[in-house]
């Protein structure tokens, strides 16, 4: 099957760009989604809401509370997830938006979208009206407003990759780790290097990403060593796999030989050997 490859478009008109970027925007948030399980227990919790109380919560006690108490309970529901910074940054692209567009933005959302649909545990769906600081959070969490560095950017619009990793990478190039410009420089020439592979990955992809963020290698030979310290200690740390799941004496004895103990060390085994993949794949890679 041929994977669809992508380059950074040219950039179209500031309103030509937000009014596509409102509509991405509200098509992602128009997705009925399951209720977070950790709304469903602050509702619980704060409120005394049942499920079968929500409708009415929603649409008579919403309104009374402040704009924290929102926040604090809706969060997680408005936290993006992958594919709402896929959708939203690869409309982007390496442009940012300045604070003016930002509140356009928000203000668009508001008066297009006034509630989003959650699916209950019991299949139901209820609306959930939309408040100011549920999308505010959603939307700052996608960094439109974050500037991609120079280098960053030339790569993305000069180099081909797959489509899903070059919608990811328009989000992941907005993170501070590139403010820094040795990270901003090391991350577009493993990049471009990478651009050149057949077998290119998403999954790679974001652990390079998630390694330069982590371990904050900026040159090749310094990123090799970490790589395969990285193997080493995973291999180490599979051996002792069972005695990590425990963080008490009494406990590991009593636990010792169990199923719960065989499962949790097996899951923390794969794990590992996980890790150990991908930094296997990524050495190959960059065996220049």
């Amino acid at each position: 099957m041929m994977t669809t490859t992508a380059t950074i478009s040219s950039a179209p008109n500031s309103v030509q760009l937000l009014d596509t970027l409102t509509a991405a925007v509200i098509k992602r948030l128009s997705l009925p989604r399951p209720l977070s399980p950790q709304v469903s227990n602050a509702l619980a919790d704060n409120y005394t809401v049942s499920e079968s109380e929500y409708e009415v919560f929603f649409a008579e006690k919403l309104n009374t509370l402040d704009d924290y108490e929102i926040d604090l309970v809706f969060s997680p529901q408005f936290t993006p997830k992958p594919a709402d910074y896929d959708a939203a940054c690869a409309v982007l692209g390496t442009q940012q938006l300045i604070a003016s567009e930002f509140t356009a933005l928000l203000v668009a959302v508001l008066n297009e979208l006034p509630a989003v649909q959650m699916i209950l545990p019991s299949g139901a769906t209820v609306g959930l009206p939309l408040h100011e600081v549920m999308v505010q959070r959603f939307l700052k969490l996608l960094f439109l407003t974050e500037s991609v560095p120079a280098v960053l950017s030339e790569t993305l619009q000069t180099c081909t990759f797959p489509a899903a990793i070059l919608a990811r990478l328009t989000y992941c190039v907005r993170q501070s780790i590139y403010k820094l410009d040795k990270y901003a420089q090391f991350f577009a020439l493993l990049l471009k290097h990478f651009s050149q592979k057949a077998d290119m990955t998403l999954e790679k992809t974001l652990f390079v990403h998630e390694f330069i963020q982590t371990y904050k290698p900026a040159a090749l030979d310094e990123m090799i060593r970490q790589l395969n310290a990285l193997i080493a200690s995973c291999e180490v740390d599979m051996v002792t796999a069972v005695e990590r799941s425990y963080h008490h004496e009494e406990i590991k004895m009593g636990s010792a030989g169990s199923d719960d103990d065989f499962n949790e060390a097996e899951t923390i085994r794969i794990s590992y050997r996980n890790t150990i993949r991908l930094c296997q794949l990524i050495k190959a890679d960059l065996a220049l």
